[in-house]
Protein backbone atom coordinates (compact mmCIF):
# COMPACT_ATOMS: atom_id res chain seq x y z
CA UNK A 1 0.00 0.00 0.00
CA UNK A 2 2.76 2.36 0.57
CA UNK A 3 4.45 1.79 -3.58
CA UNK A 4 0.36 3.09 -4.11
CA UNK A 5 0.24 6.06 -2.02
CA UNK A 6 3.83 6.80 -3.29
CA UNK A 7 2.75 6.14 -7.29
CA UNK A 8 -0.52 7.67 -7.23
CA UNK A 9 1.21 10.78 -5.88
CA UNK A 10 0.19 11.35 -2.29
CA UNK A 11 3.97 11.05 -0.68
CA UNK A 12 4.95 13.08 -3.25
CA UNK A 13 3.75 16.71 -4.41
CA UNK A 14 1.01 15.82 -2.18
CA UNK A 15 -2.19 17.56 -3.52
CA UNK A 16 -3.26 20.64 -1.25
CA UNK A 17 -6.42 19.14 -0.42
CA UNK A 18 -4.25 15.85 1.32
CA UNK A 19 -2.06 16.57 4.84
CA UNK A 20 0.09 12.97 5.73
CA UNK A 21 0.08 12.54 9.11
CA UNK A 22 2.53 10.36 10.77
CA UNK A 23 0.81 7.61 12.68
CA UNK A 24 0.92 6.81 16.15
CA UNK A 25 1.59 3.58 18.52
CA UNK A 26 -1.84 2.31 20.50
CA UNK A 27 -0.31 0.89 23.69
CA UNK A 28 -1.51 -2.63 24.95
CA UNK A 29 -3.91 -0.90 27.75
CA UNK A 30 -5.52 0.85 24.71
CA UNK A 31 -5.90 -2.48 22.40
CA UNK A 32 -7.48 -4.48 25.46
CA UNK A 33 -10.55 -2.47 25.38
CA UNK A 34 -11.91 -4.96 22.62
CA UNK A 35 -8.95 -7.97 22.65
CA UNK A 36 -8.84 -10.58 25.43
CA UNK A 37 -5.50 -10.63 28.20
CA UNK A 38 -4.66 -14.27 27.21
CA UNK A 39 -4.68 -13.82 23.81
CA UNK A 40 -2.29 -10.31 23.61
CA UNK A 41 -0.45 -12.33 26.08
CA UNK A 42 0.91 -14.55 23.58
CA UNK A 43 1.59 -11.44 20.93
CA UNK A 44 3.02 -8.20 23.41
CA UNK A 45 5.35 -8.34 25.99
CA UNK A 46 4.42 -7.99 29.44
CA UNK A 47 2.73 -4.75 29.55
CA UNK A 48 4.77 -2.24 31.60
CA UNK A 49 4.00 -0.83 35.40
CA UNK A 50 4.34 2.83 33.50
CA UNK A 51 2.58 2.20 30.35
CA UNK A 52 0.47 5.43 30.59
CA UNK A 53 -1.98 6.95 28.14
CA UNK A 54 -1.17 10.11 26.63
CA UNK A 55 -3.59 12.43 24.25
CA UNK A 56 -6.54 10.18 25.39
CA UNK A 57 -5.77 6.93 22.70
CA UNK A 58 -1.75 7.05 21.91
CA UNK A 59 1.73 6.70 23.61
CA UNK A 60 4.91 6.32 21.96
CA UNK A 61 6.04 3.72 24.43
CA UNK A 62 9.90 2.53 24.11
CA UNK A 63 10.56 -1.33 23.71
CA UNK A 64 12.92 -1.82 26.29
CA UNK A 65 13.14 -5.15 28.48
CA UNK A 66 11.14 -6.76 26.54
CA UNK A 67 10.66 -10.40 27.40
CA UNK A 68 8.66 -13.30 25.41
CA UNK A 69 7.65 -16.75 25.94
CA UNK A 70 9.72 -18.78 23.13
CA UNK A 71 7.36 -19.92 20.53
CA UNK A 72 8.49 -23.54 20.54
CA UNK A 73 7.72 -23.59 23.77
CA UNK A 74 3.84 -22.99 23.45
CA UNK A 75 1.50 -25.63 22.98
CA UNK A 76 0.49 -26.36 19.49
CA UNK A 77 -3.15 -26.43 20.55
CA UNK A 78 -2.80 -23.37 22.25
CA UNK A 79 -1.57 -21.65 18.86
CA UNK A 80 -4.26 -23.27 17.25
CA UNK A 81 -7.36 -21.82 19.60
CA UNK A 82 -6.16 -18.36 18.55
CA UNK A 83 -5.44 -18.42 15.01
CA UNK A 84 -1.62 -18.29 15.48
CA UNK A 85 -1.14 -20.37 12.68
CA UNK A 86 -0.77 -20.72 9.05
CA UNK A 87 -1.46 -17.36 7.72
CA UNK A 88 -1.36 -15.46 11.43
CA UNK A 89 1.66 -18.05 12.19
CA UNK A 90 3.31 -16.66 15.98
CA UNK A 91 7.32 -15.60 14.84
CA UNK A 92 9.84 -17.98 15.89
CA UNK A 93 12.17 -15.36 17.42
CA UNK A 94 12.34 -12.44 19.98
CA UNK A 95 13.28 -9.78 16.72
CA UNK A 96 10.19 -10.83 15.02
CA UNK A 97 7.47 -11.06 17.90
CA UNK A 98 8.62 -7.95 18.64
CA UNK A 99 8.01 -6.50 14.98
CA UNK A 100 4.96 -8.24 14.58
CA UNK A 101 3.54 -6.27 17.91
CA UNK A 102 5.14 -2.70 16.73
CA UNK A 103 3.15 -3.24 14.09
CA UNK A 104 -0.41 -4.46 15.65
CA UNK A 105 0.34 -0.92 17.64
CA UNK A 106 0.91 1.43 14.38
CA UNK A 107 -2.40 -0.30 13.00
CA UNK A 108 -4.43 0.53 15.50
CA UNK A 109 -3.16 3.62 16.72
CA UNK A 110 -3.22 4.95 12.95
CA UNK A 111 -6.90 4.30 13.11
CA UNK A 112 -7.49 5.56 16.54
CA UNK A 113 -6.25 8.50 15.41
CA UNK A 114 -7.88 8.81 12.14
CA UNK A 115 -11.25 8.22 14.77
CA UNK A 116 -10.08 11.39 16.82
CA UNK A 117 -9.25 13.82 14.07
CA UNK A 118 -12.78 12.97 13.17
CA UNK A 119 -14.33 13.12 16.43
CA UNK A 120 -12.98 16.71 17.01
CA UNK A 121 -14.11 17.93 14.26
CA UNK A 122 -10.35 18.46 12.55
CA UNK A 123 -11.15 17.01 9.35
CA UNK A 124 -14.00 15.51 7.29
CA UNK A 125 -11.71 12.72 5.93
CA UNK A 126 -9.32 9.91 7.79
CA UNK A 127 -7.69 7.23 5.86
CA UNK A 128 -5.45 4.32 7.55
CA UNK A 129 -4.10 2.88 4.59
CA UNK A 130 -2.29 0.30 6.43
CA UNK A 131 -5.66 -0.48 8.45
CA UNK A 132 -8.75 -2.55 7.50
CA UNK A 133 -7.84 -5.61 9.88
CA UNK A 134 -11.35 -7.06 9.73
CA UNK A 135 -11.02 -10.82 10.47
CA UNK A 136 -9.36 -10.42 14.15
CA UNK A 137 -11.39 -11.48 16.95
CA UNK A 138 -11.33 -10.62 20.43
CA UNK A 139 -9.59 -13.32 21.30
CA UNK A 140 -8.42 -14.83 17.73
CA UNK A 141 -6.15 -13.82 14.85
CA UNK A 142 -7.14 -15.12 11.31
CA UNK A 143 -7.25 -13.80 7.76
CA UNK A 144 -3.86 -11.97 8.06
CA UNK A 145 -5.21 -9.69 10.57
CA UNK A 146 -4.05 -10.06 14.78
CA UNK A 147 -5.59 -6.56 16.02
CA UNK A 148 -8.99 -5.50 14.75
CA UNK A 149 -8.09 -1.62 14.45
CA UNK A 150 -11.60 -1.05 12.56
CA UNK A 151 -13.58 -2.36 16.19
CA UNK A 152 -11.30 -0.12 18.90
CA UNK A 153 -12.10 2.71 16.07
CA UNK A 154 -15.53 2.20 16.45
CA UNK A 155 -15.70 1.76 20.13
CA UNK A 156 -13.66 5.09 19.78
CA UNK A 157 -16.38 6.97 17.89
CA UNK A 158 -19.03 5.52 20.29
CA UNK A 159 -18.01 8.60 22.76
CA UNK A 160 -19.04 10.93 20.25
CA UNK A 161 -21.33 9.50 18.39
CA UNK A 162 -24.80 7.45 19.16
CA UNK A 163 -25.06 5.69 15.36
CA UNK A 164 -22.28 4.64 13.42
CA UNK A 165 -22.36 2.81 10.35
CA UNK A 166 -19.51 0.51 9.55
CA UNK A 167 -19.65 -0.33 5.21
CA UNK A 168 -17.21 -2.98 4.34
CA UNK A 169 -16.11 -3.70 0.86
CA UNK A 170 -14.11 -6.57 0.06
CA UNK A 171 -14.27 -10.31 -1.53
CA UNK A 172 -13.99 -11.77 2.27
CA UNK A 173 -16.73 -11.02 5.28
CA UNK A 174 -15.84 -8.83 7.72
CA UNK A 175 -16.64 -11.74 10.36
CA UNK A 176 -14.72 -10.04 13.16
CA UNK A 177 -16.00 -6.26 13.34
CA UNK A 178 -19.90 -7.86 12.64
CA UNK A 179 -19.26 -10.25 15.56
CA UNK A 180 -18.08 -7.39 17.55
CA UNK A 181 -21.17 -5.33 16.83
CA UNK A 182 -23.63 -8.11 16.38
CA UNK A 183 -26.11 -7.69 19.24
CA UNK A 184 -25.37 -3.16 19.65
CA UNK A 185 -26.80 -0.66 17.52
CA UNK A 186 -23.52 -0.13 15.24
CA UNK A 187 -25.15 -0.92 11.93
CA UNK A 188 -22.64 -3.28 10.03
CA UNK A 189 -23.11 -3.57 6.36
CA UNK A 190 -20.84 -5.87 4.38
CA UNK A 191 -20.62 -6.65 0.47
CA UNK A 192 -18.34 -9.61 0.00
CA UNK A 193 -18.38 -13.29 -1.39
CA UNK A 194 -20.03 -15.98 0.70
CA UNK A 195 -19.71 -19.60 -0.45
CA UNK A 196 -19.39 -22.85 1.07
CA UNK A 197 -15.60 -23.42 1.78
CA UNK A 198 -15.04 -19.47 0.96
CA UNK A 199 -13.36 -17.80 3.88
CA UNK A 200 -14.48 -17.22 6.27
CA UNK A 201 -17.05 -19.75 5.84
CA UNK A 202 -18.73 -19.86 9.14
CA UNK A 203 -20.18 -16.12 9.11
CA UNK A 204 -21.39 -13.96 6.06
CA UNK A 205 -24.67 -15.64 5.58
CA UNK A 206 -27.27 -12.85 4.11
CA UNK A 207 -29.40 -14.74 6.99
CA UNK A 208 -27.42 -12.97 9.65
CA UNK A 209 -29.23 -9.99 10.41
CA UNK A 210 -28.18 -8.68 13.89
CA UNK A 211 -30.47 -7.99 16.79
CA UNK A 212 -32.58 -5.54 14.96
CA UNK A 213 -32.87 -7.91 11.74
Amino acid sequence: WESLLYYCGFLQNTPKFLSVIPPKKATRKHIERFHHKHYLDLIAPHPKQNDDENDGFYNDDDTENESWVPTSSLPYELLDSMGLVEDCALPNTDKARSDLWTYCQYVVGASLQASHLLATDKTDVAINWGGGRHHAHENKAGGFCFVNDIVLAIQYLQKYYQRILYLDLDIHHCDGVQQAFYDTDVLTVSFHRHAPGFFPSTSGSIREKGRHG
